[in-house]
């Protein structure tokens, strides 16, 4: 029995197989190749507040946007078109997620929606 465990599990140090680590180890160096997509959330007081933002979006980030204190003020809606215009030119995507809140993406997020 102590021979078929061995066998299966490996005698410690000494096993000649690989090891668990060098699996993980690998894994390790393959995710930290790969760009990380940033989430922003942020409330946006003034239409300047988007130029910033806007950037975030040409580097592939995603970005959750209150947009509640632009709706107050006249030409909103040209705010928030250039907005849509700009998320569209990378590939991305504008949609609502509730009444004044915002999901805008570039291409490197895809949304699925369901339900």
């Amino acid at each position: 029995m102590l021979g078929f465990l061995k066998k299966i599990f490996g005698e410690g140090e000494n096993s000649k197989g690989p090891m668990l680590e060098d699996f993980l180890e690998e894994e390790e160096e393959e995710r930290t190749q790969h760009p990380k997509v940033t989430i922003i959330v942020s409330r946006v007081q003034e239409p300047s507040d988007l130029e910033e933002l806007m950037n975030e979006l040409y580097q592939g980030n995603v970005l959750i946007l209150d947009v509640k204190p632009l709706l107050d003020r006249d030409g909103h809606e040209d705010i928030i078109q250039e907005l849509k215009r700009t998320a569209v030119s990378l590939g991305g995507f504008v949609g609502v997620i509730k009444d004044t809140v915002l999901l805008v993406t570039s291409d490197s997020v895809d949304i699925e929606r369901r339900g």
